[in-house]
């Protein structure tokens, strides 16, 4: 029992059983005296006990508290793209106080995320759980239903003030690793999404390190689509980094080294010996031109907030080679590719927010969602002398978001990707890649939000994939989807 409490019971019941012991027995003046100093010596130890210091805890020992919601201030928008993030009121927070470092309540840690399913009809093509662009070549009037709940998602955050410095983490995954199949049990492995941890080393410096969103990417920019890809013309990474980011009122800049990937493919000068069209990416193995991975690729993104609007800009600086060793080639070659991009999220009324993106670069390769084809550079020149030339993009799209009632939202995203290989001209002829691929994508979709543990979408879709130069047909897909989240 709290001490304080205790002393007050004590003292009301010595003062309360004391006074009616003299009611009842009527006590002489003598006595009645007695019983005063007695009472006069019981209130002076009571209030010595009120006003003694509480004794201090054991070293190491906490208390830990279990609450609703999982807010601990730390805005989802940093982390989450538009309609992942959890609600704030869903989620369970556990609060630790004290720590084992600190005598005060520093640390929370958060358990959250959504259960979705979603019911997919494509009317030409299987595009896949998440449809995108290169799925979609080569293959006939096929019309094909899925169903699925892989985007199913868990997450775990804390954050912890600690002598240093507030620290914070985060560690998310969801059921997208492949590994399925539809015979028996439909099960699916559990991948990685984010393992990030952040420093707060002064009140506007922070350092970042683990895997998470490529420091490019603008989050604020994405559309809240049903289905799990990105619309064409969007950047999309999430990799290992270092990232060292500056916060000052509405401003942001962030600087980051992260994981290479070179991601190049083979012309038809060497058909004799590599199949035209050949991708090298080291991670997975398929490497027959050498691709390396000689440093690490650099980007800088500044941000912007205020008054509702966001305006963003990010640069990325990127480094390919091949080698010859272990490879068809009898010598080396390095190409440097380069990107910029901007973004902006602008609220028009209450109602209505307009957002978009746009993306040039030369060599920008898997920065480049491009209908998901990575193409940073063609190995062209002769096998003595192989020659990196690296592939021009350019992306954009745009997303007008209604917000018809608190609980409907009326969305509609186009987007755009352009592959520009023309001026290599090496790659004409073979299936698949053209001299210059094109990417369109429109979505326009509902959702309703009746409770924030509860959500609906309904979305429709159109891809096109158009392989100009190459005589090759443009392939299209109409895709249905419905879905819903349950979030716990």
């Amino acid at each position: 029992m709290n001490k304080n409490l205790t002393a007050k019971v004590t003292k009301s019941l010595l003062l309360g059983g004391s006074a009616l012991g003299l009611m009842v027995a009527g006590a002489s003046a003598d006595e009645l005296s007695d019983l005063r100093a007695q009472l006069d010596q019981i209130k002076s130890r009571v209030q010595q006990l009120e006003a003694s210091p509480a004794p201090a805890l054991p070293a190491g020992a906490s208390f830990i508290t279990l609450r609703r919601g999982s807010d601990i201030g730390w805005d989802p928008a940093e982390y989450a793209l538009p309609g992942d993030a959890s609600p704030a009121d869903r989620g369970f927070t556990f609060a630790i106080t004290p720590s084992a470092d600190l005598p005060a309540p520093v640390m929370e840690v958060t358990v959250s995320g959504y259960v979705k399913a979603d019911i997919i009809y494509d009317t030409y093509a299987d595009c896949g759980d998440s449809c995108i662009n290169g799925a979609i070549g080569g293959v006939g009037n096929r019309p094909h239903v899925r169903l699925h709940a892989k985007q199913s998602r868990f997450r775990i955050r804390s954050r912890s003030d600690t002598a240093i410095g507030q620290i914070r983490t985060l560690i998310e995954g969801d059921f997208e690793g492949g590994g399925d199949n539809q015979l028996v049990s439909n099960s699916s492995h559990f991948r990685l999404r984010h393992a990030w941890g952040e420093w707060d080393m002064t009140p506007n410096w922070t350092l970042g390190l683990g895997q998470f969103w490529g420091n490019n990417m603008m989050l604020f920019s994405f559309p809240p689509t049903l289905d799990f890809s990105s619309p064409e013309g969007a950047t999309f990474t999430r990799q290992a980094q270092v990232r060292l980011t500056y916060k000052n009122g509405p401003m942001l800049f962030a600087v980051s080294a992260e994981n290479p990937e070179t991601d190049i493919i083979v012309g038809n000068q060497f058909a004799g010996v590599l199949a035209t069209g050949t991708t090298c990416r080291e991670s997975l193995g398929a490497n027959a031109c050498g691709a390396a991975d000689p440093a690490p690729d650099l980007v800088a993104r500044w941000v912007w907030s205020s008054g509702g609007m966001t305006f963003g800009a990010s640069g990325t600086v990127r480094f390919l080679r091949i080698d010859q060793s272990g490879t068809v080639f009898s010598n080396n070659d390095t190409a440097v590719g380069a990107g910029v991009n901007v973004a902006a999220s602008i609220p028009l009324g209450s109602m209505l927010t307009v957002k978009g993106f746009a993306q040039w670069g030369d060599g920008l390769g898997r920065y480049s969602l491009s209908g998901g084809v990575g193409r940073a550079a063609v190995v062209t020149g002769t096998l003595a002398n192989p020659d990196l030339e690296t592939v021009e993009t350019f992306d954009a799209y745009l997303v007008v978001i209604a917000a018809l009632q608190p609980t409907l939202d009326l969305y509609a995203t186009a987007g755009f990707s352009d592959i520009d290989d023309g001026d290599i001209g090496q790659l004409s002829g073979a299936a698949g890649a053209g001299n210059r691929d094109e990417f369109v994508s429109f979505n326009v979709g509902i959702q309703w939000k009746p409770v924030s543990k509860f959500r609906l979408g309904l979305e429709a879709q159109y891809r096109e994939h158009d392989h100009n130069g190459a005589n090759i047909k443009p392939h299209d897909n109409v895709r249905i989807q419905a879905g819903g989240w349950f979030f716990f």
